[in-house]
């Protein structure tokens, strides 16, 4: 997975050259790989956990972008942010919780450490969360990308939490 992670990276910053096959034939190699050792490693479900400084601004932006959060997992020092019910979850927690959770400084907004990918079902989704996003206190950290098999538009939330919202079509990539 990381040679697909490191070549995926390779379309954001250069041409949107990007061979299908041999992004397939690497994921292939590494799935034949892992069964060979013995390995079928299956997430039931993946949260991301990201620091936040206000949990009613955090719940307001991420609500006005048209996202839920689920009340099971959230009270005063956190919010769950569903992405994906029952897959993919983002858990926006206060500072001091956090840092339970690490003996590493948190992240003020000024620095990177990961970069949240969502993929969405159309360019006009992702132009819409943008939009919303930046209309209601999220910033443009750099321009939309149309590579012509994927397009994908950025913003950082509130808390300088970087996300991109992506649409991709398999059947463009150039072959």
């Amino acid at each position: 997975m990381l040679n697909l992670l490191r070549q995926t990276t390779n379309i954001h910053q250069s041409s949107p050259r990007f061979e299908k096959n041999k992004i397939l034939m690497s994921v292939k190699e590494q799935r034949h790989s892992i069964k060979k050792q013995g390995y079928n490693m299956n997430i039931k479900s993946i949260f991301v956990n990201l620091p936040v400084n206000d949990l009613n601004r955090t719940r307001t932006f991420w609500t006005k972008l048209g996202f839920s959060f689920n009340e099971q997992f959230s009270d005063d020092k956190a919010l769950c942010l569903v992405l994906n019910d029952g897959l993919i979850y983002s858990m926006l927690i206060t500072h001091e919780l956090f840092s339970n959770f690490t003996n590493r400084p948190i992240s003020d907004g000024t620095t990177t450490q990961v970069l949240t990918a969502i993929q969405v079902e159309s360019r006009e989704e992702v132009d819409r969360i943008v939009k919303l996003a930046l209309e209601n206190g999220g910033t443009r950290y750099r321009e939309a990308a149309d590579h012509g098999w994927i397009y994908y538009d950025c913003f950082a939330d509130p808390d300088g939490h970087q996300w991109e919202v992506m649409f991709s079509d398999p059947n463009q990539i150039p072959k």
